[in-house]
């Protein structure tokens, strides 16, 4: 048995069947993914209903299931509306039209009872898994984003694991032209981006949803500290 943590796939559905051929992920294992599964990409529907039909994958909310869910709530506002539209939603409502209305139901409902955090153990080691990063509701915990420097410790026995924040912010701060630059020197390197840790805190988002040429669908076991990479397109 062994415990995976993975974010941030945004419909790089391929990528996401891939990594759990290469880890070998059987009904013996736990993996726990920490949201943003779909927009930008094309099949995050699919990833939404894969995830649904597997009682050992476990999905948090992320900022991108938050705006989808606010998206179809009762009458919801100008600024809901426009927020996601702009967050490359797409692909997610061609993908959800085309289920039938029961599946629409039944995913709208999972999106809505999914957890924005979860506290975890695995070999004694503790773990607080969460979209974005620390806050005191729902909203903060999927669109927080920690500053590198001004990282908190929850407390010194607990490793917080976040995605959202993409490990190219942190390694390259700068413009988005400056990550497309460190992007391509990385590949023609044969390098990519990779899992970054520090002191109690990991970030598994390796850039998916920014098109990079270096970016890389990441995953991380656990019980040993792997880390796992998939090629997101061709």
């Amino acid at each position: 048995m062994a415990t995976y943590v993975m974010s941030d796939l945004h419909g790089a559905y391929d990528a996401f069947c891939n990594m759990l051929r290469q880890i070998d992920f059987s009904k013996d294992d736990e993996l726990y993914i920490l949201g943003d599964v779909v927009d930008r990409g094309e099949d995050g529907v699919s990833i939404l209903r894969h995830t649904m039909a597997e009682k050992n994958i476990h999905l948090l909310l992320g900022n991108h299931e938050y705006m989808f869910m606010q998206f179809f709530e009762d009458n919801p506002s100008q600024t809901v509306v426009r927020r996601w539209n702009r967050n490359g939603n797409f692909y997610t409502l061609t993908g959800f039209d085309k289920l039938t209305e029961s599946e629409k139901e039944e995913t709208l409902a999972y999106i809505r009872q999914l957890p924005s955090e979860q506290h975890i153990t695995v070999y004694g080691k503790k773990y607080y898994l969460v979209h974005g990063f620390i806050g005191v509701d729902t909203h903060e915990r999927v669109w927080n984003r920690p500053k590198y420097e001004d990282i908190p410790e929850i407390d010194k026995d607990t490793t917080v694991i976040v995605g959202h924040t993409p490990v190219c912010e942190y390694v390259c701060p700068g413009s988005d032209e400056q990550m497309y630059v460190y992007s391509h020197e990385l590949t023609l390197r044969g390098e990519h981006f990779q899992i970054l840790h520090a002191p109690h805190f990991i970030d598994v988002d390796c850039c998916v949803g920014y098109g990079f040429s270096a970016a890389r669908l990441a995953c991380l076991r656990l019980e040993d500290g792997a880390e796992f990479y998939e090629k997101v397109g061709k």
